[in-house]
């Protein structure tokens, strides 16, 4: 390869308060600016670009062999687009609904020095979700820390006996998954 790409080196970086790191040059880290949760940006974005589009997706026609080729093509249709609002909305709506549900925030001084700890929480504030990674899972994730609740994730490739095992570590009381698996964790 003659690209220079894996030759440069490392940004420099430099000692920052409490002992965190920052890139040379910056002034502030992410966690020290007024946007400093993942709700926070993702908002910014829902608040910035509004109506312009967002979430393409594609349905999925079925399969199909072109001549000559030895192994079928998926076949999807046109892109469907949703806006930054439309998201927004739904997720604001995930959320609203997973509190509905008993969910609870997590405490504003978790992970905070002298704050509550995650790990000795009982309250109900871990999701699970087990699904392909689309556009609705990223809507439920966006729904979840939109109230500040945790996100567990339990792939499809490492089976439902991944899913019984996330639930108990994590906590988790609600589960995001494809109507088609509802019987597999039940």
């Amino acid at each position: 390869c003659s690209s220079d790409l894996f030759k440069s080196q490392s940004p420099a970086v430099q000692p920052g308060k409490n002992g965190s790191t920052r890139l040379s040059g910056r002034d502030n880290l992410a966690n020290e600016v007024e946007n400093n949760t993942a709700w926070d940006r993702v908002k910014a974005a829902f608040d910035k670009f509004g109506q312009k589009r967002s979430m393409g997706t594609r349905k999925y026609l079925g399969e199909h062999l072109e001549e000559g080729e030895r192994f079928p093509k998926k076949k999807f249709g046109a892109i469907s687009w949703r806006s930054y609002n439309d998201v927004a909305a739904r997720a604001r709506s995930i959320g609203k609904g997973l509190l509905a549900l008993g969910m609870k925030p997590l405490p504003k001084d978790e992970g905070k020095v002298g704050g509550a700890k995650f790990e000795d929480l009982s309250d109900p504030h871990t999701v699970l979700i087990y699904e392909e990674t689309c556009s609705d899972w990223l809507t439920f994730l966006f729904g979840s820390w939109s109230q500040s609740l945790a996100v567990a994730t339990s792939y499809a490739t490492l089976g439902v006996s991944a899913v019984a095992d996330a639930v108990l570590e994590c906590n988790v009381k609600v589960i995001l998954c494809n109507h088609r698996d509802v019987d597999k964790i039940t």
